[in-house]
C-alpha cells in the first residue's frame, strides 16, 4: 500500500501471466462455482491431471443471461513422469494410481469447496467396471494379480469419490482433459508408430 504505482504493475504482472498460461484461479467467493472437474490420466511413462471449474452466470451480465454452452475454465495442470519400479505396470492399474493420487493431492480443494458438485473423468472402461462392482457390493473379488496393491488402490478410489461425494464419469480419450498432458500430435523419433498399449488415441512420443 506505500507503493501504489509498484503495487500496479505487480497486479498487471499477475493478470499477463494468467491470461498467458489460460491458469483460472479461484474466485473469492466460492457460491460463485457451479461445479468441479477434476480428470486423470496415465500412459507407458507418465500420469497426469487437471482440475477445472464452471462458474455460475453473472446475473449482471447481459452475455451470461443468453444460453451459453458449459465452459470450464483450468485452475491446475500437473504431470508428472513414473518411477521406474511401476513403468511395466498395465494401463490399468497406472490410470487407477493417478486417478488416486490427483484426488489425493487436492483433498483441500475438495474440503474447501464442500456440496459444490463434483465430477472427476477417466477414459479406463476396466477401472470404471470395478467402481461400479464397488457401489453395487461394497468388495472386489481378490484375483488382481497386475501389482499387489491394485486392489487396495481401486478400494482407496472408491473411497474418496464416496467421502467427497464425486460423480466418476467415463469418457473417450479424446475427451479427456488430462489427457494432453500425456499425449503428442507428433512424435519426435517414433516416425508414424502409434502407442500400442492403448489404441486409438493421438501418436505418443514417450512411449518405448
Amino acid at each position: 500500500d506505500q507503493n501504489p504505482d509498484s503495487k500496479q504493475k505487480y497486479e498487471k504482472l499477475i493478470l499477463a501471466v494468467r491470461a498467458v498460461s489460460g491458469i483460472q484461479v479461484l474466485p473469492n467467493d466460492l457460491n460463485k462455482i457451479n461445479f468441479l472437474v477434476t480428470s486423470s490420466d496415465a500412459c507407458n511413462k507418465t500420469t497426469a491431471y487437471n482440475v477445472g471449474i464452471n462458474l455460475r452466470p453473472d446475473p449482471q451480465s447481459k452475455d451470461d443471461k443468453q444460453a451459453q454452452p458449459t465452459k470450464l475454465k483450468l485452475v491446475k495442470n500437473h504431470s508428472s513422469n513414473l518411477e521406474s519400479n511401476l513403468l511395466n505396470l498395465p494401463i490399468s492399474t497406472k490410470e487407477t494410481m493417478s486417478a488416486v493420487r490427483t484426488l489425493t493431492q487436492e483433498e483441500p480443494l475438495l474440503k474447501l469447496l464442500g456440496n459444490i458438485k463434483k465430477f472427476h473423468t477417466i477414459d479406463n472402461s476396466v477401472l470404471f467396471g470395478l467402481l461400479e462392482q464397488l457401489m453395487n457390493s461394497k468388495q472386489l473379488a481378490n484375483h488382481f494379480v497386475a501389482h499387489p496393491q491394485f486392489k487396495e488402490y481401486v478400494m482407496r478410489l472408491h473411497q474418496l469419490t464416496t467421502m467427497y461425494n464425486i460423480t466418476v464419469l467415463l469418457v473417450p480419450s479424446k475427451q479427456s482433459l488430462a489427457d494432453v498432458c500425456t499425449r503428442s500430435n507428433k512424435p519426435k523419433d517414433k516416425g508414424t508408430a502409434t502407442c500400442k498399449q492403448i489404441r486409438g488415441r493421438p501418436p505418443c512420443e514417450i512411449c518405448p
